[in-house]
C-alpha cells in the first residue's frame, strides 16, 4: 500500500475536499437537449420501445427471459410445472427427453443435455399456452 508519508502530491495538511462537487453529473435535468431528443425520437416511433418486436411474438415481453424462467413465472408457485426426464442411447450419442407437465398437458423436448431438452419443452409449452415464440 501507499504510506502517507511517501509524496504524492497532496500534502496531509491540505487533504483532498470529497464534498466539492463541480463537475459531476449534477448538472443534468430532464430539459437537457439529450433527454428531450430520446423522447422526441420514441415518440415519433423512430426508437424501438423496450419489449417491442415484429412476428408471431408480435410485442410480449419475454423473448429476452430463459424459457423455463419464464414459464415459471407465469405459472406461479400455486401451479408448480412438473418436469419429467428420460435418458435413450449410449454417450456420446445419448439423448435426453424432459417431459414438462401443465395442467394435464403434456410438452416434450430433446437434446444432448437435460438442460437443453427442458428449455426445448418449456418453449412449446409457452408457444401453445401463451402464443409466446423464441
Amino acid at each position: 500500500g501507499v504510506r502517507p508519508d511517501m509524496g504524492s502530491g497532496v500534502s496531509a495538511e491540505q487533504g483532498f475536499d470529497f464534498t466539492d462537487e463541480s463537475g459531476t453529473f449534477h448538472t443534468f435535468s430532464p430539459e437537457s437537449d439529450v433527454f428531450n431528443y430520446c423522447k422526441q425520437t420514441q415518440a415519433a416511433g423512430m426508437l424501438p420501445s423496450v419489449g417491442a418486436g415484429s412476428g408471431p411474438n408480435m410485442g410480449q415481453v419475454g423473448a429476452q427471459k430463459h424459457p423455463v424462467s419464464l414459464l415459471n413465472e407465469k405459472r406461479g408457485r400455486e401451479n408448480p410445472i412438473m418436469y419429467e426426464c428420460v435418458e435413450a442411447g449410449e454417450l456420446p450419442a445419448k439423448v435426453f427427453t424432459m417431459m414438462c407437465k401443465v395442467d394435464g398437458q403434456t410438452f416434450t423436448g430433446e437434446a444432448k443435455s437435460k438442460k437443453e431438452a427442458k428449455k426445448f419443452a418449456a418453449i412449446k409449452a409457452l408457444s401453445e399456452l401463451y402464443e409466446i415464440q423464441y
